[in-house]
Parts: C-alpha cells; sequence; structure tokens
C-alpha cells in the first residue's frame, strides 16, 4: 500500500511540473504603452510650416496658427507670377496662335488688386509664364479663334506667390433653332442676334424660307438671343445657355406683325436709292435702314402701331417726312419725296 500511495504521489508531481513549463510567461500587468502620434503639422500657402507640436499638447487657446504669421502668409504685399500650360483636348487642333487673358476674378479675394493682362502667343508655344503680377485674385484662360478654353481660379498671395496651372482648349459648338410668325407659318428673313458680356459680342444670322437659322463655331457661354428686323425688336430677349457640342432650341414663335413698304423719291420725282429711313412709334419700336436701287425700303416684319418716318439724303441735304399706320390686317405703304 505505501509503495502504491508514493507511486501516486510521484505521477502528480510530474504532471505539475510539465503543465508549469509549458504555460507562458506574464508580464507585468500594467498596459502596454501607446505607440506615439506623429504631432501636427499646420502649412500655409507655399507650403510653410508654421507651427508643429505633438498631438494632444496645449496650447494657448489651442491655436492653430500663430495669428500674425497667418496674416502675413496670406497678405497681397509683393509681385507674383503665374506659370502653366496649355494643351487641347480631343476634337481640337492645337492653334498656332492663342491669347493668354489674365484678369480680375469676380468674386475671389483680392480681385480688386489684379491687373488685366494680354500675352499673345504666335508660334503654336504651350507653356507661359506672366511674370511680375500685383498679387490678388486672378482668372486664366486661353483665347483661341473657334476654340473653347478651360478656366483657372488662381490667389496669389505672399505667402504663395508663385502659382502654376494647366488649361486645355477644346472644340466650339453649334446652335439651331427655327421661327414661326404668329400665324404659324415659317417667318424668313428675320435677323437674329447672340449678344455677350453686355453687348461686347455680337453674333448675327438670318433665318431661310423654312425658318430655320443656326449659329457654327460658337463658344461656350451664356447668351441673350434677341429676334429683329429693321431694328425692330421683337419680344423680350432670351437667354441661351450655351455647352458645345450642339444645342437646338425649341420654335420660337414671333409676336402679332404688319408689313410696310415705304417708298423715296428724289425733287425730280425719280426714285431715290440709297436714301436713310428712320423712324418709330410707340411705346417702343425703332427702324433704321436704306433704300434699294428702287427707293424703297420692304419691311415684312414689323411692328403694329403709328409710325413716324423720316427719309433723309445726307449728300444732298434733303429729308421728308410722313406717318404712316401699321396694322395687321393688310401692307401698308407710304411715299416720301424728297427737299430742302
Amino acid at each position: 500500500m505505501r509503495a502504491a500511495a508514493l507511486l501516486i504521489v510521484v505521477l502528480v508531481g510530474l504532471g505539475l511540473l510539465a503543465l508549469w513549463r509549458f504555460l507562458p510567461e506574464r508580464g507585468p500587468t500594467a498596459g502596454a504603452p501607446a505607440p506615439e502620434v506623429p504631432g501636427d503639422t499646420v502649412l500655409v500657402p507655399g507650403e510653410s510650416v508654421i507651427e508643429t507640436r505633438p498631438a494632444g499638447a496645449a496650447g494657448p487657446a489651442r491655436d492653430a496658427l500663430d495669428p500674425k504669421r497667418a496674416a502675413e502668409a496670406y497678405s497681397f504685399e509683393g509681385r507674383g507670377r503665374i506659370r502653366g500650360r496649355v494643351g487641347a483636348r480631343e476634337g481640337a487642333v492645337f492653334p498656332l496662335e492663342w491669347d493668354l487673358v489674365l484678369e480680375p476674378h469676380p468674386y475671389l479675394k483680392g480681385r480688386e488688386r489684379a491687373e488685366s493682362r494680354r500675352v499673345p502667343f504666335r508660334a503654336g508655344e504651350r507653356e507661359f509664364a506672366a511674370e511680375d503680377l500685383p498679387l490678388g485674385g486672378y482668372r486664366v484662360r486661353a483665347e483661341a479663334n473657334g476654340l473653347n478654353s478651360s478656366a483657372a481660379e488662381v490667389l496669389l498671395v505672399k505667402g504663395s506667390p508663385d502659382q502654376f496651372v494647366e488649361l486645355a482648349l477644346s472644340p466650339s459648338g453649334w446652335l439651331d433653332g427655327s421661327l414661326i410668325d404668329a400665324t404659324g407659318a415659317p417667318a424668313e428673313g428675320l435677323e437674329v442676334r447672340l449678344s455677350a458680356e453686355g453687348g461686347k459680342v455680337q453674333r448675327t444670322t438670318q433665318s431661310d424660307a423654312a425658318g430655320a437659322f443656326q449659329f457654327r463655331a460658337l463658344l461656350d457661354g451664356d447668351y441673350e438671343l434677341s429676334l429683329r428686323a429693321g431694328g425692330c425688336v421683337f419680344g423680350e430677349p432670351r437667354l441661351v445657355s450655351f455647352r458645345a457640342p450642339r444645342l437646338s432650341l425649341p420654335v420660337l414663335e414671333l409676336p402679332p406683325t404688319g408689313a410696310l413698304e415705304v417708298h423715296v423719291f428724289d425733287k425730280l420725282g425719280k426714285p431715290a436709292p440709297g436714301v436713310r429711313v428712320t423712324g418709330f412709334t410707340k411705346p417702343a419700336g425703332t427702324l433704321d435702314l436704306r433704300t434699294d436701287e428702287r427707293g424703297l425700303v420692304s419691311l415684312r416684319w414689323i411692328q403694329p402701331g403709328l409710325w413716324e418716318l423720316q427719309a433723309s439724303d445726307e449728300t444732298e441735304g434733303l429729308s421728308a417726312r410722313g406717318e404712316v399706320e401699321v396694322d395687321l390686317s393688310r401692307a401698308s405703304q407710304l411715299s416720301l419725296r424728297l427737299a430742302r
């Protein structure tokens, strides 16, 4: 019995020893230190480091920037330059001649300090640099005949006085439409005018026998479209926002109109060609035309009302005046004979 009991005690001891040897070692109960967190780096234009401090470190009122140094970085004191490159998108052939256009940005800070500048390039250059610019807010674009250009917004400040931009030229587009009169018939021979930038940009065309009109090689932009004949404007101008490649307008209908023929004769009673005929009607309507070789001014489309007209031969110092009522029922006629 004693031998059996001793054998059991020895076996239990050996088992406990083996269990102890295979258990993993344990470190101190305290947790491992937190990994180091990179510090916060605050940048201003030009990648100038203003302040660096460890994350979580307390600063005066937790300010991210030193106000004086930040104000200096964003100052408009000094001069700068804008560099860049112009590319061509699919469908556009890069032009031999183009202009770089810099102008004050419509809303960027510092726009009142920016300088307008146009730099010509005439040898197919693609890279540019505009030097010695006043710091400020700029819009930069390229101008080339028949091509659109992307635009870049550039803020030149003391902390970032040298900026690089990329511009791209792309194909212009095509706008078309058609006109009908108040009866639904095609309106031929009307002037269709597109105006932009307060009238600085204007393009005109005429409606054909089917009342159709078109503008080719049209640049992207917001335009006012008006319909005219002999100086008369029909209806309010329409706002057209055009983006290439194409825009087809819905059919445009004229308000009710009349027709007018003015015959001008000289002192001998013969037709007077090349004579200027001007006139107006109320509330708003004007015309300004010249007689053809038959001494005739013919208007198929004209605003109804009482018209006061004057024919003037500036060379001979002759003139004539008259009034005519234009209505919708028939073509109105007026004869004027020049005299001193």
